[in-house]
């Protein structure tokens, strides 16, 4: 029976992740975009990010990304343990830019 819980809960927790990282604010409130609409304008989905990514830094030359977390988020997918830990870092190619 635990194991059924437990493979009932992993797409729940997906979802929570995922849809969480929907509802938090896109707007950094000094008129710089958030992280989240960062990804949008380059085509990428906002669900890349977990709840709880705040402030960021991107180099328009290299497409070096880096986004801070308020904490740790973990999470199964697929038979994969997902673990996001601060900063999340990364490359934006520069042809995905739809500016």
């Amino acid at each position: 029976m635990a194991l059924t819980k437990t493979k009932m809960e992993t797409p729940k927790m997906v979802f929570i992740c995922l849809s969480l990282s929907l509802l938090f604010p896109f707007s950094k409130g000094d008129g710089e975009p958030s992280a989240y609409q960062v990804l949008q304008r380059y085509n990428l989905p906002i669900g890349l990010l977990p709840n709880g990514a705040f402030g960021y830094t991107l180099d328009p030359n290299s497409g070096r990304f880096s986004v801070n977390l308020s904490s740790n988020c973990n999470f199964h997918v697929g038979g994969y343990e997902i673990n996001y830990s601060p900063p999340i870092t990364g490359v934006i190619p520069k042809i995905t830019s739809v500016k």
